[in-house]
């Protein structure tokens, strides 16, 4: 008796989503990206990874599903020398507000029909950001 066969088209198209959002953006800020989370700070030099968050049914349709991944850029860690010197932000704001730009208007395809970044935090102790970016696409399990 064989076994049943497998449908992987969510798992595999999660992951060209994160991996074409990682090729674009380390295209775009010339950072080092990984796959998998990543925990700052990151001393020795700027580095970023995107990772899976969850995959979800679109409740409004149930055709389309919604997949969330994750990105984490940090930039090599500054040690703060006096409270009156804080981190400057600016380089961390840079590389965010670039990578909105970047995949609203990527140069190829991203693996998904649509996506957009929904949220960026900036994490100033560990100088980094998180940046949760939403695709959307075929559900497998609405597909006859």
């Amino acid at each position: 008796m064989s076994e049943p066969a497998v449908h992987v088209t969510t798992a595999v198209t999660t992951t060209v989503f994160r991996q074409a959002v990682a090729a674009h953006l380390a295209d775009a800020l010339g950072i080092r990206f990984v796959d998998g989370p990543l925990e700052g700070p990151i001393e020795k030099r700027d580095l970023a990874c995107t990772y899976p968050v969850q995959e979800d049914e679109n409740p409004d349709n149930t055709i389309e599903e919604v997949v969330t991944i994750g990105v984490r850029v940090f930039q090599a860690y500054v040690t703060q020398r006096a409270p009156e010197s804080p981190i400057d932000p600016s380089k961390l704001e840079a590389w965010a507000w670039l990578a909105k730009l970047t995949l609203a208007h990527p140069w190829g395809d991203l693996g998904v029909w649509y996506a957009r970044v929904t949220r960026t935090e900036y994490d100033m102790e560990q100088q980094g950001f998180d940046m949760t970016i939403i695709g959307w696409q075929e559900n497998p399990q609405a597909v006859a």
